[in-house]
C-alpha cells in the first residue's frame, strides 16, 4: 500500500471515530449564531404579488423602523432595466417596488451593499451584511 492508501485508512479512520457521537449544537446554539450574523438571504420571488415586486425572505424579523435607501439594492437580468422606487421592510421580509415589470423568462438576480446609514437589521440590531447577486424565482 502506498503513501495514499495510509492516507485513506488514516482519513476514514478519524471519520469512524465521529460516527455515534452526538452534535452539541442546538437550537438555542443555532439562534445564538444567527444572532451575531444577523439576518441572511434566504430566497427571492417575483410575479406572485405583481410583476414589479420582488419579495425578499430572510432567516430573521426585522426592525421595520430602518429601511435602506433603494440604491443599497442591485438588480440584474430584468428586461427593460427597471429601478427600484420603493423599499418596504416588514417581518421577515422586504419588498421592492419596481419602476418597470418584469417578463416571463427574465434570469433575475439582486444583491445588498450594507449602506453606511440604515442598515438593513433584525429587532435586537444586528445588521444585514452585503451578499453578491442572489438568484429570484421568476413566477410572471
Amino acid at each position: 500500500m502506498g503513501i495514499f492508501g495510509s492516507q485513506l485508512i488514516g482519513f476514514v479512520g478519524q471519520v469512524g471515530r465521529n460516527i455515534g457521537k452526538p452534535d452539541l449544537r442546538t437550537e438555542e446554539t443555532e439562534a445564538e449564531e444567527e444572532a451575531v450574523l444577523g439576518p441572511v438571504f434566504v430566497s427571492a420571488e417575483i410575479g406572485e404579488a405583481g410583476d414589479s415586486t420582488m419579495i425578499i425572505i430572510f432567516s430573521d424579523t426585522f426592525n421595520e423602523t430602518i429601511t435602506p435607501a433603494t440604491s443599497a439594492f442591485t438588480l440584474g437580468g430584468i428586461t427593460g432595466d427597471p429601478t427600484i422606487e420603493v423599499v418596504t421592510v416588514f417581518g421577515f421580509t422586504i419588498v421592492l417596488s419596481l419602476s418597470g415589470d418584469a417578463v416571463a423568462g427574465d434570469t433575475i438576480t439582486v444583491a445588498y451593499t450594507k449602506p453606511a446609514i440604515n442598515q438593513l437589521q433584525d429587532t435586537d440590531g444586528n445588521v444585514v451584511q452585503t451578499f453578491e447577486a442572489q438568484s429570484v424565482t421568476n413566477n410572471v
